[in-house]
């Protein structure tokens, strides 16, 4: 399972990272730097189990129209929490199943998925490059570069200030 304890993802980055050491940065960059997939924040408005099987039906809230979505999960499975990390219905399930340690799971909680971006036409190509005097060429950016690069920023700026803090 890709939530076990000590399992590797890899993120845009190229950077691996143990599922337990994943931060809401690496979700952020991982969207930014995509050309596949997107950032989803997905409220939770409502947690019940199921009687039937004993799983866990939440319902999420997301979008600008608070599209209303539900989804059937068993009470281990594990969620990303904005800003706290992993969750999950039953947290001392979560650490027998997967040695993984969640928090428990709240109503208002804010859950972060990278999903598919929706199919959208192929830009034009990118102009190839363009020749100047001398031996110089103008090098097209690809027009997110920029947004990646203040992320980096922004995520090497925080982990100096964690590590300002705990000194």
């Amino acid at each position: 399972s890709c939530f076990h304890k000590g399992t590797y993802i890899e993120l845009s980055t190229s950077v691996m990272r143990r599922v337990e050491d994943i931060r809401t940065e690496d979700f952020i960059q991982s969207a930014l730097r995509s050309p596949h997939f997107e950032l989803l924040e997905a409220t939770v408005v409502k947690i019940d189990r199921n009687a039937v099987d004993h799983n866990i039906n939440i319902t999420f809230s997301y979008g600008s129209q608070h599209l209303k979505v539900n989804m059937e999960v068993t009470p281990s499975h594990p969620l990303f929490v904005y800003g706290q990390g992993w969750a999950s219905c039953n947290p001392q399930l979560s650490l027998q199943r997967y040695a993984l340690k969640c928090q428990q799971l709240q109503v208002g909680d804010i859950c972060l998925s990278l999903v598919p971006k929706p199919e959208q036409p192929p830009p034009p190509p990118p102009p190839t490059s363009l020749p100047l005097p001398g031996n110089y060429a103008f090098e097209p950016r690809h027009p997110y570069q920029m947004y990646a690069e203040m992320a980096n920023i922004v995520a090497a700026y925080t982990q100096h200030l964690i590590g300002k803090m705990r000194n």
